[in-house]
């Protein structure tokens, strides 16, 4: 389906991101900087759908989410924020405006599809058959497979990077459900230290049926975006 480009997958990344801190700032483009800091260390949900050339995603953290919606070579990037139950959108062009950018295809072949935050496109590419990723891609390896007591079954893969680390992926299905996905990379920094993290997804959804309402711009949302004129 993840292949096809024809699926909604709804998920719950129960393992949130590195913390940004301040002293960093310096070295943070604009779209990390727009994602309010006391969001950063916190879980959060998330929506995929895939349709043909359209494509949205979502990161959802409660009463913050920021969204891109892609139709055909135009891509939208907006927030979403609930207050006192009224929502609102956002984007650069301000309060429920927004203007389309040319999709990079370039930087898709390179760096292969945005699923969302790295962590999510890095574990989704790795479903993906080869020809389907981008020249590069870590090569996971299936490695073994089991049940557990509750019912569940997995299969376990895993990427080598040389002598700089590794990283181990477990994908769990109750019957022919994907239900979880955990991940745990090991790396050598660079003053010699082992350092490492996780990310463990819990799949909430994953059909072929993609959420069609979801690959068209909110009803609140204005379009400005000027089209068929020389810029």
């Amino acid at each position: 389906m993840l292949s096809l480009r024809n699926c909604t997958i709804r998920y719950t990344n129960v393992t949130p991101a590195v913390r940004i801190h301040n002293i960093e700032a310096v070295r943070l483009g604009f779209e990390a900087m727009r994602i309010p800091p006391l969001y950063i260390n916190q879980s959060y949900k998330g929506i995929i759908v895939l349709r043909d050339t359209d494509s949205y995603n979502e990161v959802d953290y409660g009463t913050f989410a920021k969204c891109v919606l892609r139709n055909k070579d135009e891509v939208f990037s907006f927030n979403r924020e609930t207050k006192d139950e009224e929502v609102n959108y956002s984007s650069s062009k301000g309060k429920n405006k927004v203007v389309a950018e040319s999709f990079d295809i370039e930087s898709m072949l390179l760096y292969g599809e945005n699923f969302g935050p790295a962590d999510v496109s890095r574990l989704f590419t790795a479903m993906l058959p080869a020809d389907k990723k981008p020249a590069g891609s870590p090569e996971y390896k299936y490695v073994g497979e089991g049940e557990l007591p509750d019912g569940r079954t997995y299969e376990d893969y895993r990427t080598d990077t040389g002598t700089s680390g590794l990283e181990a992926v477990r994908f769990y299905f109750q019957g022919n459900e994907l239900t979880r996905i955990a991940a745990a990379s090991y790396f050598i920094r660079p003053d010699g230290k082992m350092d490492g993290r996780k990310c463990v997804l819990n799949i909430n959804e994953f059909v072929n049926i993609p959420d069609s309402k979801l690959l068209k711009l909110p009803e609140k949302v204005e379009d400005n975006t000027e089209r068929g004129k020389n810029k």
